[in-house]
């Protein structure tokens, strides 16, 4: 009875996995080594460049993901096929200093809708600016400070 179960959300899964993912070369290796440690939909909402995919795929093999050398590529360029090349919420962007700078930083790792959700004071944003800095945006210190103020002036907590 075990055995049946587990083989029935395997095949479950693996059908909706395949249903999730576009088609192409790279899907099974997403199917086979990706899912392994993490959920399908968080993969499929990251809408990542092809080089801040790179990136997290190196990383995700120095934490010990089984890929092949040949397969960064193909991983890496497909994963990129499913960034959105125009993302809706940048329309949600209200003009001013900052704005592209956050078009430009922001979008690299993930969608505008996380951002634009956000309400923070303009300390908060700091932080989050700062920690995104860290982890690889492209912001030096000046810009940090610009895309903090830009955000808490359009999405601090009194824009709810």
């Amino acid at each position: 009875m075990t055995r049946w179960i587990v083989a029935l959300s395997l095949s479950v899964g693996a059908a909706y996995s395949q249903e999730t993912l576009p088609p192409g070369n790279g899907q099974q290796l997403v199917l086979n080594v990706c899912v392994q440690c993490h959920d399908l939909r968080w993969i499929v909402s990251q809408h990542k460049s092809e080089s801040a995919w790179r990136r997290t795929v190196n990383e995700m093999i120095w934490r010990g993901a089984p890929l092949m050398p040949g397969d960064v590529d193909v991983i890496t360029k497909y994963l990129a096929t499913m960034k959105q090349s125009s993302d809706p919420s940048i329309t949600a962007l209200p003009p001013g200093a900052g704005r592209s700078l956050v078009i430009a930083a922001c979008v690299q790792c993930h969608d505008l809708a996380l951002t634009v959700s956000q309400h923070k004071t303009l300390d908060e944003w700091r932080q989050s600016v700062e920690r995104m800095a860290h982890l690889g945006a492209h912001l030096n210190g000046r810009e940090v400070e610009t895309v903090a103020k830009y955000l808490a002036g359009a999405f601090g907590p009194e824009k709810r």
